[in-house]
C-alpha cells in the first residue's frame, strides 16, 4: 500500500524493515549489539544473520524478543526520524512509514496520522507462511505476539481491508489518497 502511494502519488517512503537490514549488516553497530545480545547461535560462519531461525525464536521467547527490541528499536526510530527530518529539509512534506510494528514499539504518537492495513487473521498466517515459507505453528505464533488487529483498527486513523482482491483495494488506496491528499492541504 505505501509502495503504491510512493510510485503512483508521489509519496516520499520509508521502511523500517528494509532500514532493519540496513542497521543489521555484517560488522554494523546493530550487527554488534545484537550479537552480544543473542550470541553467536544466530549467525552463520560468514557473520549473516540466520533472520528465520531468530524470527521463531523470538516468537517462542518473549524475554528473547524483548532483548531484540531493546537493540533494534531505538536503531531504527533513530534512523527513521534523520531520514524524515531529510525529506523534510528539501521541502518534502508527503512522507509515509512503513512500521509494521508500530503500536508494539509504541511509536505512533511521533507520527501526525496513522494508516493500518489490514487482513483477516486466517489470511494474514496464510500470506505469512507463504512469504516467509513458515510452517503454520509459527506463523499463528508470529500473529499471537502481535497487538490484535481490532485494537490496531480502533486506534487508528485510516484504515484499509487488504483481505480481498488487489483491484479492491487499490480502490481504497485512492480514496485514501484523496484524503490526505486534502488533510495535508489544510493543514
Amino acid at each position: 500500500m505505501a509502495a503504491w502511494l510512493r510510485d503512483n502519488a508521489g509519496f516520499a517512503y520509508i521502511s523500517a524493515d528494509s532500514l532493519v537490514a540496513s542497521l543489521l549488516g555484517v560488522g554494523s553497530e546493530g550487527w554488534q549489539q545484537l550479537h552480544a545480545v543473542v550470541g553467536p547461535e544466530f549467525f552463520s560462519v560468514a557473520g549473516q544473520i540466520d533472520k528465520a531461525g531468530l524470527r521463531l525464536a523470538i516468537f517462542r521467547d518473549p524475554g528473547l524478543r524483548s532483548a531484540v527490541e531493546q537493540v533494534i528499536h531505538p536503531l531504527v526510530f533513530k534512523k527513521i526520524r534523520g531520514e524524515v527530518a531529510a525529506l523534510e529539509e528539501q521541502g518534502n512534506k508527503r512522507c509515509l512509514v512503513e512500521v509494521p510494528l508500530l503500536y508494539e514499539a509504541g511509536w505512533q504518537r511521533y507520527f501526525k496520522k496513522v494508516i493500518v492495513v489490514y487482513a483477516e487473521d486466517a489470511l494474514c498466517t496464510a500470506r505469512l507462511q507463504a512469504r516467509d515459507e513458515m510452517r503454520l505453528e509459527d506463523a499463528l505464533a508470529a500473529v499471537d505476539v502481535q497487538m490484535p488487529l481490532k485494537e490496531k483498527i480502533r486506534l487508528a486513523d485510516y484504515v484499509i481491508d487488504n483481505s480481498g482482491q488487489w483491484s479492491a483495494t487499490i480502490i481504497l488506496i485512492k480514496k485514501l489518497q484523496k484524503e490526505l491528499d486534502t488533510w495535508m492541504s489544510i493543514s
